[in-house]
């Protein structure tokens, strides 16, 4: 008889961020969910630090199942593409390599599904800025994101991610991916479900001065990538989303004027090293804001002469897709070309 499947695999996407991402496998290695009930799968993206020797390492020494798999640099939806290849789970769980995981965070997501076919199971993504679990802390409204998808914290079948193509490798900057494959989920009938006991805590220490280089790069990306998911899906729900809504477009004006710009990134670099943090963290926010809606207007305004968006590549890290069992399908979706063939099989709560 075959092995049987994993209940969940855990998919975590990664590039030069080793000592990071040993902390989040550490965790969970450290879960309630029994070992043998799951598997991690770790994507390096190109990675030039100690990532694939340090994960190896771990794998032989710590994991049972820990699997390690490594892609030329490609971006964060060919990476997730990979590991849902080699998943094995009837459920995925994706996290970030900047989490540490509370022990019963696998769990509390399997439960919500056992319970609650057909769902995409969210959870609270809570920032800390010390490098280690709370001994108590509770969620608040900030922790709550507004995203259907978020792959900081977010589990969905591996029936319901093939049914839709996986991610677009179309995406290859930061940002909006994950939100882009959450609408195809929500075309196909699936539903979002909140569990507020799923957490995850997001290690968001304060960064050094030369940070700001960095993270006006990042803004300027997601820019870029809000732009081609509104074009890939014109609809209200994505412009407002995006800022790319005509009735945001004053105050984006505003708030994208280098007047505006000039005045935060003045203030900030004249008292960085004295301000407190809530001052710091504020001014950073506006900094990232600006550069994201001028980044936003630009890049619109160059794209807005195209009449038709051209197809998305083919999504070659998810070809060959095998999950367990069942019958093969072709997964058909406007975003990826057609000839993405997939093993498709009936969803794990309809399965013998």
């Amino acid at each position: 008889m075959g092995k049987e499947p994993f209940k969940m695999s855990v998919i975590i996407c990664t590039y030069n961020r080793a000592d990071l991402l040993k902390g989040a496998l550490e965790t969970l290695n450290d879960q309630y969910m029994p070992r043998g009930d799951y598997q991690i799968i770790v994507v390096d993206d190109g990675s030039t630090d100690k990532t694939e020797h340090m994960t190896k390492l771990m794998a032989k020494g710590m994991y049972e199942r820990l699997e390690y798999y490594r892609i030329e640099h490609a971006g964060r939806a060919a990476a997730r593409n990979k590991g849902l290849k080699e998943a094995q789970g009837d459920w995925i769980l994706f996290v970030d390599d900047d989490i540490l995981a509370p022990p019963d965070l696998l769990q509390e997501h399997f439960d919500y599904h056992k319970t609650r076919p057909h769902i995409v199971v969210r959870g609270p993504i809570i920032n800390i800025k010390q490098y280690q679990i709370p001994d108590k802390h509770s969620a608040s409204w900030r922790d709550y994101s507004s995203a259907f998808f978020c792959t900081c914290n977010a589990s969905v079948s591996k029936f319901a991610l093939l049914q839709v193509g996986g991610f677009d490798e179309s995406f290859m900057e930061y940002g909006f991916e994950d939100n882009e494959l959450g609408w195809r989920l929500r075309e196909k009938g699936w539903n979002a479900q909140f569990n507020s006991k799923a957490i995850v805590y997001h290690y968001k220490p304060e960064q050094p001065k030369e940070h700001m280089t960095h993270m006006i790069k990042q803004a300027q990306e997601l820019g870029r990538s809000a732009v081609a998911y509104y074009r890939k899906h014109p609809h209200w729900k994505v412009a407002l989303a995006t800022g790319l809504h005509p009735a945001l477009k004053p105050w984006n004006k505003l708030l994208s004027s280098e007047f505006i710009g000039n005045l935060w990134m003045k203030s900030w670099d004249g008292r960085v090293d004295t301000m407190g943090s809530g001052m710091r963290s504020f001014l950073e926010s506006r900094i990232f804001q600006y550069h994201y809606l001028k980044t936003l207007e630009e890049e619109f305004a160059r794209t807005q002469a195209a009449v038709e968006e051209p197809a998305g590549p083919v999504n070659k890290h998810l070809e060959g897709a095998r999950p367990p069992k069942g019958e093969p399908g072709t997964v058909g979706n406007k975003n990826l070309r057609a000839n993405v063939h997939l093993q498709q099989k009936a969803p794990p709560w309809e399965s013998s």
